[in-house]
């Protein structure tokens, strides 16, 4: 299991296979999930198949093992209409040292629906990160003890910066090698 923390995810674009509109333009919109916190976009207005968006969904993790991804289409009359929904798993942050950048299947009833671009980043709460990266390190020293180690620095300025609106990261001095936040 993961830390704990706040993750942000940026859903960057998306290939839909799946069109809800017979006469006009698709407007999708993203639905993330994790535990009890959800979090959506704002819709691309005639997105279409082939939308893009900007926005950071800002969200609380607490050691769920996956992502729920969710695309809608946003009606202007009646209920939004479901393009499709994919998973991703938390256990391949940890690889990717809390960020990654990828392509997630969508499907529609069992059958595919397309894809959407997501960048996921995990800022771990305090001194979780510094138990991370301790583990990390010492990993990496099994793996390669020929590798000589120089201190890095692990800098948290998701809390600062985007939760409380303060300005400037935070940094923590670490020795050797392990996980750097930026």
């Amino acid at each position: 299991m993961l830390a704990s923390g706040h993750l942000v995810i940026k859903p960057l674009t998306a290939q839909l296979l799946r069109d809800t509109e017979t006469f006009s333009t698709m407007s999708p919109y993203v639905r993330v999930i994790c535990g009890n916190s959800i979090a959506m976009s704002p819709p691309n207005k005639k997105g279409g198949k082939n939308p893009g968006w900007k926005e950071e969904l800002a969200l609380r993790y607490n050691g769920e093992e996956l992502l729920y991804i969710e695309l809608w289409n946003k009606e202007t009359f009646g209920k939004d209409d479901f393009i499709g929904s994919g998973e991703f798993p938390f256990s391949s942050l940890l690889a990717s040292n809390f960020k990654t950048t990828r392509w997630i299947p969508l499907k529609y009833k069992a059958k595919p629906a397309g894809q959407i671009l997501l960048e996921i980043e995990l800022y771990p709460d305090g001194d979780k990160v510094e138990k991370l990266t301790e583990l990390a390190n010492a990993l990496a020293s099994l793996y390669n003890p020929l590798i000589q180690t120089t201190p890095i620095n692990i800098t948290s300025n998701f809390v600062d910066s985007k939760l409380l609106g303060k300005t400037g990261p935070t940094t923590t001095q670490m020795g050797g090698i392990g996980l750097t936040k930026r």
